[in-house]
């Protein structure tokens, strides 16, 4: 029996034409476990990707503003599903995951209205990072963050995965797809394009999506709750305002119990940045100063 686990297996094409291409040969029957990073969109030297993270960020503001103006927003703008047809993630069997629902929605609103009401307008870090939306809350980490920054860049993994589609694909190995991809400002609605892309001509007619390897990782978001965790007391420690440093790290120790663990010290830590949200300003150039270089994932793992 001929089993076509990969991409290439599946299109009846070499790897090494997907791997020329800069994508990666994706499992098309469970999801890998990798993920975009939007980090390394940020510090790319592809002004198509440093678009990408502008966009991303740009998103965000935008939905922050929408939070600034009313105090019943339409919750629907803050969920995202999960796009699943780039196989990637955590999902055990298949590639059917969660993505981002009422729960992340809420707690976005609530971040917009608190940890985030600067959110664009950060006066200590050098720039917006999505992964920020990491820092509180242990429940949202890498593959929250990879799901959001799919839903925003779909329309250029789409234009991606279609033009090598066009070169490399038989015409009976794609068709067309209208896809709602593209984020309209005015009227507050994803719109569709039409893309000709890659399916599953065998099984459910679902298309496929290609990523490029040089924005996929298969570690921890760069910035994550665990870093804010552990670095807690170095990152306000490096508070250049000698007055607000002492605030807070008084106001920290009195919420510590008197033999503290993992769970009242996390407690404490967001209990203080509740209070003190400026400490989030911080965060995320102090971990690029701690943390080690970020590597994409370059090459095949699996």
């Amino acid at each position: 029996m001929d089993i076509k686990l990969f991409f290439s297996d599946y299109f009846e094409i070499d790897n090494s034409i997907i791997d020329e291409y800069g994508a990666l040969d994706i499992c098309i029957d469970a999801d890998l476990p990798v993920f975009i990073d939007p980090f390394l969109l940020f510090s790319s030297d592809k002004p198509e990707y440093i678009q990408l993270h502008d966009q991303i960020v740009g998103h965000l503001i935008n939905l922050k503003k929408i939070v600034s103006i009313t105090s019943q927003p339409d919750i629907n703008l803050f969920k995202f599903s999960e796009i699943h047809q780039n196989w990637l993630g955590l999902c055990k069997w298949g590639n059917k995951g969660r993505g981002l629902g009422p729960k992340f929605a809420r707690n976005l609103v609530q971040a917009f209205n608190g940890f985030y009401s600067n959110f664009g307008n950060e006066t200590i870090s050098y720039s917006s990072h999505i992964e920020k939306l990491t820092l509180v809350g242990s429940g949202i980490g890498r593959d929250f963050i990879s799901d959001f920054t799919t839903n925003i860049m779909l329309e250029f993994l789409l234009e991606y995965t279609q033009a090598f589609a066009l070169e490399h694909l038989r015409e009976d190995q794609r068709k067309k797809f209208s896809i709602r991809c593209k984020f309209d400002k005015t009227l507050m609605i994803w719109i569709p394009r039409t893309f000709i892309l890659p399916y599953f001509y065998i099984e459910d007619g679902d298309y496929i999506l290609l990523t490029p390897l040089d924005i996929l990782t298969k570690d921890d978001a760069f910035i994550s709750h665990n870093d804010l965790t552990h670095q807690f007391r170095k990152i306000t420690s490096a508070l250049e305002n000698s007055s607000l440093r002492d605030a807070i790290n008084t106001y920290f120790r009195k919420r510590l119990p008197r033999v503290p663990n993992a769970k009242s010290t996390e407690a404490a830590i967001n209990a203080t940045i509740q209070q003190y949200p400026v400490i989030l300003d911080n965060v995320t150039q102090l971990l690029l100063s701690l943390s080690l270089p970020h590597q994409a994932l370059l090459k095949r793992t699996y």
